[in-house]
């Protein structure tokens, strides 16, 4: 039965084995494949690498094809700029300063030229028999100077503002200045539709023309079309054509905030809420009338918009020198400001400053700010920056090694059994003092001292002395230290190690000691 078995299980792994030849044969090549299509999708580092090549042009056809990417994205965008924003406002500052400069030189510029107009006015006007005759009318009336020299001198007032749908010609909403100018506003709506296709149909080839302006006595009426509504305007007066900017600002905010509203309009005929909201800002007035040209007047003007571009460029000036002195000290190892602020010309800055630090003070001459008007408050700290670690550390390690002092016996240069474990630690020390200075690329050199009690002659004391620092120096020779980098000398009893002058106390002065420079090596 056992010869029976085995012949059996033979064949059988005969036959496993020509399943798995045939299965090579046949799909070894199409199996090979899916294992590494299957490994590509098992390293996921792999498929980031493959997905971050086409996830750009992945990104652009999607955005063509489903607009809900753009606003899947939206909120992302709109909070990194938020948190960019809130991290680093002077970045975005110091990208809109050329859109943002330029824009304010122009709105100076405009209000400028407003006041200088205002003042030839005023002063035109200032002894005039003009300004006699309104200040009678006023006092005769009831009314103020200013009310009625503001209604004489008028060069242009708009006096109503329609918004007109254009395809059905009703009106959407209104604004009037005087409320019994015009009784119907119904009516001069229709006139106004009937009039633009009477000259439209009449005058015009192509039908996309349109009525821009229609003059009425002493009105014009100024059409400012859009799409979906036009919004006429009836303006009393000689207006500039810059007013024509601000009626097209308010047809592109209206069509942007209410375009669905107007667009149903035709078909359902309800009102747009909130479409009149606004409008109020298009009733403007122009009370520069008569304007005269004054040399003088033109002169002071020009001096004083010099001055105040000197004062601007001054102030600009000392600002960015103090941004620039706050960048400074932010690049400076071992100082961190926490808080600046600027009252008038006085300029104050709190922070931490690590003792070790370069004086924030120092650098005030090299951009150029006073002294007098900066307030500067440090509170002290040990940065962890390496500059400053690294030679905290070597001071600790030169001054444990100052301390150190190995003791002799009486009349004796030979090192006691109990200090040969301080030798061998002071070595170590040495050692280690030696490694550190030279990564920071400073020379080392420790100078041995020897001492002796105030028993004994001058003259032995000094060679006892000079003997005991010999027999340190060629110790710690002996275990490893370079010897370049030690010196000995004898100090006899000048310096004496105790207080009072107890035999005991002198056991203190039979020593040696050590004293340690540290100088930045030559180039």
């Amino acid at each position: 039965m056992e010869l029976s078995g085995t012949a059996e299980d033979a064949s059988a792994n005969s036959d496993a084995k020509s399943l798995a030849e045939l299965q090579e044969l046949l799909f070894g090549e199409y199996m090979r494949h899916v294992q590494h299509l299957r490994n590509r999708l098992d390293d996921a580092d792999l498929r980031a690498l493959e997905d971050s090549k086409v996830l750009a042009q992945s990104l652009t056809l999607s955005a063509k094809r489903d607009p809900k990417l753009k606003m899947a994205l939206q909120p992302l965008v709109e909070e990194s700029l938020r948190l960019s924003v809130e991290r680093d406002p002077a970045m975005l500052a110091g990208a809109l300063f050329p859109i943002v400069g330029e824009a304010v030189r122009k709105a100076v510029a405009h209000a400028l030229q407003q006041m200088f107009d205002s003042m030839n006015a005023i002063l035109a006007q200032s002894f005039s028999l003009k300004r006699w005759r309104w200040r009678f009318e006023a006092r005769r009336s009831g009314k103020t100077f200013a009310e009625v020299a503001l209604a004489r001198s008028l060069s242009y007032r708009v006096e109503h503002v329609y918004i007109i749908h254009r395809k059905t010609g009703l009106l959407l909403a209104e604004v009037t200045n005087q409320a019994n100018l015009l009784q119907d506003a119904d009516m001069v709506v229709g006139m106004l539709t009937a009039i633009q296709d009477f000259a439209r149909d009449s005058f015009t080839s192509e039908k996309k023309d349109d009525l821009e302006v229609i003059q009425l006595g002493e009105f014009k009426i100024w059409l400012q079309h859009g799409p979906v509504a036009l919004l006429a305007a009836v303006v009393r007066g000689q207006p500039p054509a810059s007013l024509r900017n601000l009626f097209l600002v308010r047809v592109e905010q209206i069509h942007k905030d209410f375009h669905s509203g107007m667009a149903k309009f035709e078909s359902t005929g309800q009102a747009v809420p909130g479409i009149e909201a606004g409008l109020d800002e298009c009733l403007v007035e122009d009370a520069n009338a008569g304007k005269q040209s004054y040399l003088k007047f033109k002169i002071a003007g020009v001096l004083l918009l010099a001055a105040m571009a000197g004062a601007l460029f001054v102030h600009i000036r000392y600002l960015h020198r103090w941004s620039n002195y706050l960048d400074a000290l932010q690049r400076q190892p071992g100082i961190v400001v926490i808080d600046d602020q600027r009252k008038g010309r006085k300029l104050f800055v709190r922070g931490l400053r690590d003792p070790m630090a370069i004086v924030p003070e120092s650098l005030l001459s090299d951009y150029r700010l006073p002294a007098k008007n900066v307030s500067e408050h440090w509170e002290a700290y040990f940065s962890l920056d390496p500059r400053f670690a690294n030679v905290r550390r070597l001071d600790a390690e030169a001054t444990v090694l100052r301390k150190q002092a190995v003791r002799f016996e009486v009349d004796s240069i030979k090192l006691p059994i109990d200090q040969l474990a301080l030798v061998d630690t002071v070595a170590d020390e040495i050692h280690e003092l030696a490694a550190d200075a030279a990564s920071q690329n400073r020379q080392l050199h420790i100078q041995l001292y020897g001492h002796t009690d105030t028993t004994g002659t001058d003259e032995h004391n000094n060679q006892l002395s000079q003997q005991r620092a010999e027999a340190i120096v060629h110790s710690l020779v002996s275990r490893g230290i370079d010897a370049s980098l030690l010196s000995a000398a004898g100090l006899g009893a000048k310096e004496p190690g105790h207080v009072t002058d107890e035999a005991e106390e002198q056991d203190l002065d039979r020593r040696v000691t050590f004293q340690v420079d540290l100088t930045p090596k030559a180039n």
